[in-house]
């Protein structure tokens, strides 16, 4: 009995001491409320901090009018670190905390964090190929190893597409292929086709359609599709310019210079490419003939060895004028030359 009585006064001072040093702690209270609208702020996290240490003691949130209380806290000095999504972090000054007194900071405002108000820029890159009903449109400008080859080279990266040694263009199998230059016939296409892609820079290429199922504006008869090469203009209003060049072994140089001039309704444009390309080739050509009257056949073989520097220059010149934001009349012309060594 004497013991249960021992706990019970234990138990009463243990709780009344309790009492009386919450009763003798301060609290904090204040508002947290936007800085450009004035209007309070809800679920702001309001900590405070012990200014000797810098140890976090406690923290709340704000209710819905952006009132905060913190109950509690020993007398010292502290100050309050605010934070909310979307808002700059605030400390406040330092400020005293004395028993069973409340402090009262106010009104206090945050801002919207300045990430938030920066511009956002988005850019996008064309895929390096894009597919449709009728052709496939290919972009040489998104891989960076076609850009030191020549438009044959291009080629050979298209699939349905393939180039023999000799330059020889083949679309799905068959060799009997339209070119188009900037969607018109090319009378250079169609007298040295395989050279003439063997000598235009890629670098000068803006796009490759290849067109499997042609409409009759094309005259595709007989033909397994259309290759149309479409070569680089800019449009951008003033003057504009790009100079770029490469070199690799066998002094092989490629270099080209494309520009346009547009002041308003005119566009003028034009593009200068020069190649110097070295090949080295080995052909060995076997036969065995085998003759009923003979009981031996006969064997034959030739080898033969060719290597070349040839040099071409490649130009492309045209003025566009807008008649309407839906329609232009444009006149170009292309220039190419050939230079074997």
């Amino acid at each position: 009995m004497k013991q249960n009585i021992s706990l019970t006064i234990l138990f009463y001072f243990i709780f009344h001491f309790n009492l009386y040093a919450q009763q003798h702690n301060g609290f904090v209270t204040g508002k947290i409320i936007e800085d450009s609208t004035k209007l309070p702020l809800e679920f702001v996290t309001v900590g405070i901090v012990n200014s000797n240490d810098s140890n976090s003691i406690k923290g709340v949130g704000t209710d819905q009018k952006g009132n905060f209380k913190i109950d509690s806290v020993k007398a010292g000095t502290y100050f309050l670190r605010i934070s909310f999504i979307g808002f700059e972090t605030k400390e406040t000054p330092s400020f005293s905390v004395t028993e069973n007194t409340e402090t009262v900071l106010g009104i206090i405002s945050l801002k919207v964090s300045e990430i938030l108000l920066k511009d956002v820029i988005v850019t996008a890159d064309k895929t390096l190929m894009v597919n449709s009903i009728d052709r496939k449109v290919y972009f040489p400008a998104q891989d960076i190893q076609a850009q030191t080859g020549s438009a044959s080279e291009v080629l050979e990266n298209i699939p349905s597409v393939s180039v023999d040694v000799d330059g020889v263009v083949s679309l799905r199998g068959s060799a009997n292929v339209t070119f188009l230059i900037n969607g018109k016939p090319s009378g250079l296409m169609k007298a040295a086709g395989a050279t003439a892609l063997q000598q235009i820079p890629a670098s000068l290429i803006e796009r490759i359609e290849i067109i499997t199922n042609p409409s009759a504006k094309y005259k595709p008869d007989g033909t397994a599709g259309i290759i149309n090469i479409v070569l680089k203009k800019d449009f951008k209003p003033g003057f504009n310019g790009t100079i770029s060049g490469s070199a690799s072994t066998h002094e092989r140089y490629n270099s080209n210079i494309s520009f346009n001039y547009n002041p308003g309704k005119i566009n003028l444009y034009g593009t200068y490419g020069f190649k110097q390309f070295y090949f080295s080739r080995q052909l060995t050509d076997s036969h065995i003939n085998r003759d009923t009257t003979q009981n031996a056949p006969t064997f034959f073989e030739l080898n033969s060895t060719a290597t070349g520097k040839p040099i071409s220059h490649t130009t492309n010149f045209g003025v566009d004028y807008l008649v309407s934001p839906k329609n232009k009349i444009s006149l170009s012309s292309n220039y190419f030359y050939l230079q074997q060594n």
